[in-house]
């Protein structure tokens, strides 16, 4: 059955052509649309071939067109334009085959528009759908116009955040006084403007890091407390209070807490080996212990790491064998949001229940990351600092003094010039300046 043949007793599928068509020519989208608004500010009236707006990928869907390149059929751009006919936010060009915004199109005060009733939302799963968090939302809060799924920008992964649009700024101020839980992860709604403005000065506060070399962000990006003097310079002109100047700033969402409901049996020396589990800023895929995986018995960090990384890339496992609790670091929000979606779970014969952790308990964990961090960046540097110091007072050999490099005296200034060196080889006098070479 065709498109045009399948529309035509299918109301909801009428509504979601329309609605994506406009959607694509809104305030909302074309300020973001390279293509689009390429074809919109190239045409003179502003028209756009409705043939190339049904090769576009969500539209590909509901028209059913399995291959792109083949074109579209006839009777399809047929059935969409008579769709449109009734559109409030869209014009029919007269013979039906070009399609352009009902208003005049501003792009800055556009993107101004949609800025302002716009918010960060975090995390979600990897498996979250556009359908899908606009009906949780609508639900929750209020009319949205658009979610747009944030992507990592070589492998298009979805990162676990999302902007969204609501109908209104007042909406979407209300939205950012709730407390919402999705898939079992509370979320973190930002303004849009905040979180973007927060963005651009955690870069430049890296860029301006010491030595500029990317020691004050942890693998994640995370920034790294700033250096003590740095805090009471800061403090010392903002007149801000301790508190404030010492809240460590970190992405949310990526700490996974873990209570041992069930625990085998360890002995002390298990308890000695497997110790130590403070951040190490280590993002490879293993941590830095040295235990032996096949000596190691019941509860421990490897086992817990292994049954973690199904739901995404982990940073680290924060647990002492023998502890009735412990964390898990994930990489990305969603990849923890995942992780609890089902939150109790077996590993290693123990019955662990999980739980993303935020407020003052995610502060807590936080400061103490950073503290560690900072403590070994100290010491590191008065390491440095002694190595320089004790390398000064032994002085060397002081490199090979003034002989003169390896022609010595003789070298440019000899017998035939630039050939002194060579012939003062041949003659036998060695490296060094000798009498000959010097009287020469």
């Amino acid at each position: 059955m065709s498109f045009a043949e399948k529309v035509e007793g299918d109301p909801e599928l009428v509504a979601k052509v329309k609605k994506q068509l406009e959607f694509y020519f809104s305030d909302s989208n074309l300020p973001k649309d390279g293509f689009l608004l390429e074809k919109v500010e190239g045409s003179e009236d502003g028209f756009v071939e409705l043939e190339v707006l049904c090769t576009f990928s969500r539209m590909r869907t509901l028209l059913d067109i399995k291959d792109a390149k083949a074109g579209v059929p006839a009777d399809t751009l047929a059935a969409v334009a008579k769709i449109l006919s009734d559109s409030t936010e869209l014009v029919l060009s007269e013979d039906k085959t070009k399609v352009k915004r009902a208003k005049v199109f501003d792009k800055a005060a556009a993107a101004q528009a949609v800025n302002t009733r716009s918010v960060y939302v975090a995390p979600f799963p990897k498996d979250a759908t556009i359908d899908g968090l606009t009906a949780f939302f609508t639900a929750e809060v209020g009319a949205v116009l658009s979610v747009r799924l944030r992507r990592h920008v070589r492998s298009k992964d979805f990162k676990g955040s999302i902007f969204l649009e609501f109908e209104t700024e007042d909406v979407a101020k209300k939205a950012q006084t709730l407390s919402l839980t999705y898939a079992g992860a509370p979320l973190r709604l930002e303004a849009k403007s905040d979180y973007l403005a927060r963005k651009v000065a955690e870069r430049k506060a890296r860029a301006e890091g010491q030595d500029n070399d990317g020691s004050d962000v942890d693998d994640d990006g995370a920034p790294l407390a700033p250096p003590q003097e740095e805090a009471e310079e800061k403090e010392d002109k903002k007149g801000e209070s301790k508190d404030a100047e010492t809240k460590p700033e970190f992405d949310k969402g990526l700490i996974v807490r873990f209570d041992v409901e069930e625990s085998k049996e360890t002995t002390e020396a298990d308890k000695k080996a497997d110790a130590g589990g403070d951040d190490d800023d280590d993002d490879d895929d293993d941590d830095d212990d040295d235990d032996d995986d096949d000596v190691q018995k019941g509860l421990s960090r490897e086992a817990i790491k292994e049954a973690m990384q199904p739901f995404g890339k982990v940073a680290f496992v924060d647990f002492n064998r023998g502890s009735n609790a412990g964390f898990v670091r994930f990489a990305e929000a969603s990849c923890a949001a995942a992780a609890v979606a089902e939150p109790t779970k077996t590993v290693a014969g123990s019955t662990l229940k999980f739980a993303v952790i935020a407020g003052d308990e995610e502060d807590a964990y936080w400061k103490k990351v950073r503290e560690g961090q900072e403590n070994r960046r100290s010491q590191a540097k008065e390491l440095e600092r002694a190595r320089k110091s004790d390398k000064f007072r032994r002085g060397g050999r002081g490199g090979r003094g003034r002989r003169g490099g390896r022609g010595g005296r003789g070298g440019r200034g000899g017998r035939g010039g630039r050939g002194g060196f060579k012939r003062a080889r041949e003659d036998g006098q060695g490296d060094g300046p000798t009498k000959k070479g010097r009287s020469q």
